[in-house]
């Protein structure tokens, strides 16, 4: 879980080094450092104020130097809990002051590099040559740890970050508030290389409970020093927290009141239920495809699919059974449109969009349908929907329910980002990427709960499934959020669940239209008799109706029943459809054909749809160690 946001680090990082190693790098031959002094107060806040006294030797033209300072610090400690975790701390400077040796001010400009501050001391219209000496005073200002049982004084008065060798180096820091005798025995100096666990330099200090101190003769380049000691819990008072607190909970607390308002509007929320009714028949003069669509306010591809057989049954198509091009037949075969008469002048645009496009020339074979084919049928879907507005209506409320879940998702987002300030673009990345799962979650669910509301089956299994993962999503990253937040876990997770129990069932706020109720009604009989017809009673409507199972096989087809449909006439003799011919079994089986046909009309069509979109995506396109803790950085020319 921590390796996420490493690499976010790492990455920041390395554009940084970058930055830096490119600006340091120009400098060597044209500068050497003589003598660098640090002298600081460690105070009881967690602050220090420094006096650095550079002298340098210009050997070629320069406007100065820069002096470049860390404000961000990785730190393992073990928490009050005893978990070890490496926390993040972002600490800031304060009155950043410098002057040369006649007490001129000589700072130029500020800038960011990175996680660095970066000044620029000198003149940007004249250039320096010989020795030159830079007084710089500032306070460094280190957050609050997060650790009530222990602080850490944790500081580096020498970064690794000099890209040249320095002839001498010295330094000096008192402590405001005294040490113990333990604490100062076990106070550490760490030198060398960053990372570095021991004394490499071979630096000999003095300490006692009011300072430290030591100096050495030429550090290499990139070499650090540092100040290490675990010391009393109380030791630091008044530290300075960055977090302003407020802000995420103004968030918090309006996320949560908004959440716990969408759960009560839902749970008191009524909505007029449908009267079944007995149905042998579906609704006149409406197609499978509004059918499809009305029970679940969704355009499937099956729904669009479902109209070839209508078509069929309705004589403006026949369908003939060829082999494929391997002589096979049976489920191998192939499947041939004949276009036996246009649509009707009247017929809705959804259908003639999707059967002008079938039908270019007056035949066509589903496995050689035309590139437009994907496009056309996106269209006719997009009509379809389209088609049920005004008194056609289903529902009301669907711009509440998204509206009310994007305010939401936002209050997430704001929450996570501002839950921490001293990881603002981890946070940042964690609360985009949580807002988007729940936000996904409140659409799909949308149309998820309503098939399932309508009793849709087919759908509901891999949808839990993938509500489930979008929670997860959301949860894990509040989860990763803690590492750098002044939250506890707790307060951190809770908002996300109770949003996501919020969306769950938020589908409520959804009213069907009185429109809806009525076919609802009706096609919910429909369904229901198609799963349990009694023999006998089919029958009776086949000796009535020859064409029987077929005219109510295209929404079978819809309600994702055609197997189901198919078994009821299992006892039952029935003749091939008058439209479909080309096969040549003995005996005519309805189940055997139900497969097949369902295949040989899905396949190819799903088969072009997805070489479409992928053809689109193709063109879219710690402990001590020396270099850590506070301070630290270094200097350069320019």
């Amino acid at each position: 879980m921590k390796v996420f946001k490493r690499i976010l680090f790492l990455g920041i990082v390395f554009v940084a080094s970058i930055f830096i190693t490119a600006m340091v790098s120009a400098d060597e031959g044209g500068y050497t450092v003589t003598d660098w002094n640090f002298s600081g107060l460690y105070k009881s806040n967690n602050s220090v104020e420094v006096t650095e006294t550079i002298k340098v030797n210009f050997t070629a033209p320069r406007h100065g130097i820069y002096r470049s300072i860390p404000t961000t610090m990785y730190i393992k400690r073990t928490t009050d809990s005893g978990e070890k975790r490496t926390l993040k701390y972002k600490s800031k400077i304060e009155h950043f002051y410098a002057k040369d040796a006649s007490g001129a001010a000589v700072l130029y400009d500020k800038d960011r590099e990175g996680t660095n501050t970066v000044y620029r001391l000198g003149d940007e219209d004249r250039t320096i040559e010989g020795e030159y000496t830079y007084v710089i005073t500032y306070t460094y200002v280190m957050p609050d740890d997060r650790v009530k049982k222990d602080d850490l004084i944790f500081y580096s008065p020498l970064g690794d970050q000099t890209n040249m060798s320095i002839d001498h180096f010295s330094f000096n820091i008192k402590f405001e508030k005294p040490l113990t005798a333990s604490e100062v025995k076990g106070m550490r100096v760490y030198s060398g290389a960053y990372g570095d666990v021991d004394n490499g330099l071979g630096i000999e200090t003095k300490k006692d409970a009011t300072s430290i101190s030591g100096e050495i003769s030429n550090v290499p380049p990139n070499n650090a020093i540092t100040i290490y000691a675990l010391v009393r819990g109380d030791y630091f008072e008044g530290a300075w927290v960055p977090n302003k607190q407020i802000v995420p909970l103004v968030i918090l607390i309006i996320t949560a009141l908004l959440a716990l308002l969408i759960i009560l509007l839902s749970v008191f929320s009524r909505s007029k239920k449908p009267v079944e009714t007995v149905e042998f028949y579906p609704p006149e003069g409406m197609s499978s495809a509004e059918v499809g669509t009305i029970i679940d306010e969704s355009v499937d591809d099956v729904d669009l699919m479902s109209l070839i057989p209508w078509w069929a049954q309705q004589g403006y198509i026949t369908i003939k059974e060829t082999p494929d091009k391997h002589g096979r037949k049976g489920e191998h075969a192939r499947l041939t449109l004949f276009k036996v008469k246009n649509l009707p002048d009247d017929a809705p645009e959804f259908m003639k969009r999707l059967f002008y496009s079938i039908f270019t020339r007056d035949s066509r074979c589903l496995d050689d349908l035309p590139r437009s084919f994907s496009q056309d049928f996106t269209s006719a879907k997009n009509l379809l929907k389209n088609r049920f507005t005004g008194n056609m209506k289903l529902s009301t409320g669907h711009g509440k329910a998204v509206g009310l879940g994007l305010l939401m998702c936002l209050g997430i987002f704001g929450f996570i980002t501002t839950s921490s300030a001293v990881a603002p673009f981890e946070n940042l990345v964690l609360g985009v990427i949580a807002a988007i799962a729940l936000f996904a979650l409140e659409i799909g669910l949308l149309k998820v709960a309503l098939a399932f509301k309508n009793r849709k089956s087919g759908k509901n299994t891999i949808s839990i499934i993938a509500g489930i993962i979008l929670v997860l999503v959301a949860v894990g990253c509040a989860f990763l959020a803690r590492e750098d937040s002044f939250f506890n876990l707790l307060l951190l997770i809770a908002p996300v669940i109770l949003v996501a129990v919020a969306i769950l069932i938020s589908y409520r706020l959804i009213k069907p239209t009185d429109y809806k109720v009525e076919m609802m009604g009706k096609l919910l009989g429909l369904k229901n008799f198609i799963k349990t017809a009694e023999e006998d009673k089919l029958k009776m409507l086949v000796a009535e109706n020859p064409e029987y199972y077929y005219d109510v096989l295209p929404y079978a087809m819809v309600f994702n029943m055609s197997d189901q449909w198919a078994k009821q006439f299992k006892n039952i003799p029935t003749n091939p459809p008058g439209w479909y011919y080309g096969y040549d079994n003995m005996l005519w089986n309805l189940m055997f054909f139900n497969m097949m046909f369902r295949t040989r009309i899905q396949a190819p069509i799903s088969n072009i749809r997805t070489e479409a979109a992928m053809n689109a995506v193709a063109s879219a396109a710690s402990s001590g160690f020396s270099g850590g803790g506070g301070g630290g950085g270094g200097i350069g020319s320019w």
